[in-house]
């Protein structure tokens, strides 16, 4: 039997600051620097599709309010 899988991207599922600060927090508490780089990458990239949705559903400011990546310890 062949298994199947479905492309996932943890960055969509990244839509509050809330969100973001938690995903962070705990690639942080891994102390891996290649982890915490890794979960960056996906900030980035759920925050450039936070920008594309604002873009499309045509907002004023599409860049929106401004989110903060905890730095690491």
């Amino acid at each position: 039997m062949t298994e199947h899988f479905i492309p996932f991207d943890p960055a969509e599922l990244l839509t509050s600051t809330e969100a973001i600060d938690a995903f962070m927090a705990d690639a942080i508490e891994t102390a891996d620097p290649a982890h915490i780089a890794a979960a960056r990458e996906v900030v980035r990239r759920a925050r450039a599709h936070a920008v594309r949705q604002r873009r499309e559903n045509g907002a004023a400011d599409a860049r929106g309010p401004a989110t903060r990546v905890p730095k690491s310890a």
